[in-house]
């Protein structure tokens, strides 16, 4: 039998296996302890989080915790010691935890978009399917392309206004007839002139020949107020003539005829200008006739046709006929107006008689009959005229309010100075049409967009009340039109929605009218007898347009106060469909308002608050979220009368937990101590 022998390299060996085993011990033991602490740290932070913000939550449904660092991070690690205390692994273990939270996240930050997560989130889950439908962003891109085209021919209406204004003020400075921003001034049917004017100095008996006015109806009105220069030479000349009767008579031309010569002045400043408009109108029609074939596609046929028609160009030149035969004219009579002239002065008779003598000599080549406007379109009325958009403005005038909302009170509660950041940002149709063009972004994306912007909306729906369902005891009542106008008082928000609206409206009414060739008919009779009976084609042209104007603005009224009497209005519609008619244009007021939308059936469309919700999709994100955030801070402040600001709300944190032995491990190396990684994690409302 043989000994068994333990050398001393044995002896060696073993000890370094059993350390080596005590050592991978210690590492499990390390490994598990801190993956127990990390589970221990997520519930810690989880119990943090049902500590969220209560007045947040009933009123708008939102999770944020009242940030204090040194109060959480004691919570944390009561709740880390209790799971410490309780759990035998730890027991086993020997540790004992150290914890504490910092890095808050605020709501504040990353510009409104961690608002944005939580109301999606809660709408994902809260909203009930169909109840809300998809709006129909097709027909607002639609809406939004025909306002372009339209705010472009109100653009150039504006530069056509300018030059007809200064066209009729040429006409009254050298053919006599009195005007207005409309056109020709009618009294009684009869046309009203001036005293003065410079082409009052006919060379012979006037004659709608030797005058230039071919136009019946004007030559008799300006008959009487011509003068005879030839017969009136005669008698300055005549041996009949007293020297006494001489002077009396040549004075009296002198005078007209120094205000005749101030008004050539004028005119001919007018005739610079009117080069100068000339020009502009020709490139502003261009320009109109190039944004109008780039949204060809976008218009109905009618419209498109329509709108075509109206841009062609209406020269200055078809009423005043060539600008320089003007300009050589008004030379012509210059000559005589500044001879003339003299007589106003001391002149004596022998003076005057000379004078006159020589005037006749030269008065065969004197005439006036070149310079004449084009009166072919003139049509007679049977008495006075009212512009209709007089009729429109006077309305307005007397005040929107009762126009939209009728006898209704409305809230004049105040947001107290509360203002928004005023940031600006792109609406969504900008920012599809910007992502479209990045190669990684999809239709699957662009649908993504489309229902997070949809929820989004459907929140501030839910959340925000308007004018059709205000708010009570709250902040302010109309909150749904806070976010559309961002102004202080409720009233101001409220008819800045209800202008909107109306603006709206007007796109799509403009439209019906311009695509109705009844309409479009009717518009125009009513411009050619109601634009001063000048017959001027371009005023006639412009005044069609504005009289389209006033038709769609009238029914858009209308369609208002349906909208917030609580009907609702169809997003499309037909001129046969209109409530005001052709002969309702000029009884436009308060009471026709209320009659005809009180008249107005049940219809499929869409409502008050469908319109305010469909303004979000043309309203820049950052904007409204920016409201959203100042109304929501606000108005919980004032509910429950206590501080609150989103700088302190936290939705996130960052928890720390360090645990430590509580004695030394038997298999640590000698002259080592044992060191615990910090166990670190962040935790948040998922809005990551």
């Amino acid at each position: 039998m043989k000994r068994g022998s333990i050398t001393v390299f044995l002896c060696l060996l073993l000890t370094i296996f059993l350390g080596f085993a005590g050592s991978l011990l210690e590492l499990t033991r390390i490994h598990l302890s801190e993956d127990l602490a990390e589970e221990v740290l997520y519930f810690g932070e989880d119990e943090l989080l049902t500590h969220y913000y209560l007045p947040l939550y009933e009123r708008y449904h939102l999770f944020g915790l009242i940030w204090d660092e040194e109060m959480m991070s004691k919570r944390l690690e009561e709740t880390v010691s209790t799971c410490f205390a309780e759990s035998d692994h730890f027991s086993v273990f020997g540790l004992q935890p150290s914890a504490r939270v910092d890095h808050p996240v605020f709501m504040s930050e990353y510009d409104g978009s961690l608002y944005k997560k939580q109301a999606i989130g809660y709408q994902k889950y809260h909203v009930v399917t169909g109840k809300v439908k998809l709006p129909d962003t097709e027909a607002i891109r639609e809406q939004q392309e025909v306002m372009e085209v339209l705010a472009a021919r109100t653009e150039l209406s504006a530069y056509e206004l300018e030059a007809n204004a200064e066209v009729l003020s040429f006409i009254s400075l050298v053919e006599g007839l009195k005007t207005s921003k409309a056109g020709l001034v009618q009294k009684k049917g009869k046309y009203q002139t001036e005293p003065v004017f410079i082409k009052m100095f006919c060379p012979a008996e006037p004659t709608k020949a030797n005058t230039g006015v071919e136009n019946e109806t004007i030559f008799q009105a300006l008959k009487e107020r011509y003068i005879n220069l030839s017969e009136t030479l005669e008698s300055l000349t005549s041996e009949e003539s007293s020297d006494y009767e001489v002077v009396k008579l040549a004075r009296s031309i002198g005078e007209n005829a120094k205000k005749a010569e101030e008004k050539l002045q004028k005119a001919r400043k007018c005739l610079t200008t009117l080069k100068e408009k000339e020009r502009e109108l020709s490139k502003e029609r261009e320009l109109y006739r190039e944004e109008l074939a780039a949204h060809q596609s976008s218009l109905q046929e009618e419209v498109y046709r329509a709108l075509l028609e109206d841009a062609k160009d209406q020269p200055l030149s078809s009423v005043l006929g060539e600008l320089s035969v003007w300009e050589r004219g008004l030379n012509e009579i210059e000559r005589i107006l500044f001879t003339l002239s003299n007589w106003a002065g001391k002149v004596d008779a022998d003076t005057i008689r000379t004078s006159a003598t020589r005037l006749s000599e030269t008065l065969s080549a004197y005439h006036i009959n070149g310079l004449k406007f084009q009166y072919d379109h003139l049509t007679q009325s049977e008495g006075d005229t009212k512009d209709v958009w007089d009729t429109v403005k006077e309305t307005f005038q007397k005040g929107e309010q009762t126009l939209f909302f009728g006898s209704v009170e409305l809230s004049e509660q105040t947001m107290l100075g509360i203002k928004s950041k005023g940031v600006s940002g792109k609406n969504l149709i900008l920012r599809l049409a910007e992502r479209f063009r990045e190669e990684s972004y999809s239709f699957s994306d662009a649908a993504q967009d489309l229902l997070e912007e949809y929820l989004l909306q459907n929140y501030a729906a839910q959340h925000m009340p308007s004018f059709r369902s205000p708010a009570e005891n709250e902040l302010i009542c109309y909150q749904m039109e806070y976010l559309l106008s961002g102004h202080d008082v409720d009233q101001e928000n409220l008819l800045k929605a209800a202008e909107k609206i109306f603006l709206s409206r007007l796109i799509v009414n403009l439209t019906a009218v311009m695509s109705d060739a009844g309409m479009r008919e009717k518009a125009e009779l009513l411009a050619r007898s109601t634009v001063g009976l000048t017959g001027l084609e371009p005023l006639v042209q412009t005044a069609k347009f504005l009289v389209m104007l006033a038709w769609a603005a009238e029914e858009s009224t209308v369609e208002v106060r349906a909208l917030t009497s609580g009907k609702e209005v169809p997003v499309w519609k037909q001129g046969a469909e209109f409530q005001i008619t052709f002969e309702d244009l000029f009884q436009f007021s308060e009471a026709l308002v209320t009659e005809k939308a009180n008249r107005m059936g049940s219809v499929a469309g869409i409502d008050y608050d469908g319109y305010l919700t469909a303004f979000f999709w043309l309203q820049d994100e950052a904007v409204t979220l920016d409201r959203m955030m100042t109304l929501t801070e606000a108005n919980i402040a004032y509910l429950y009368q206590v501080p609150f600001q989103w700088t302190s709300c936290a939705v996130g944190f960052r928890g720390h937990i360090l645990v430590e032995p509580r004695a030394r491990s038997m298999f640590a190396m000698p002259g080592t101590d044992l060191i615990f990684r910090p166990i670190e994690a962040s935790r948040d409302y998922g809005f990551r």
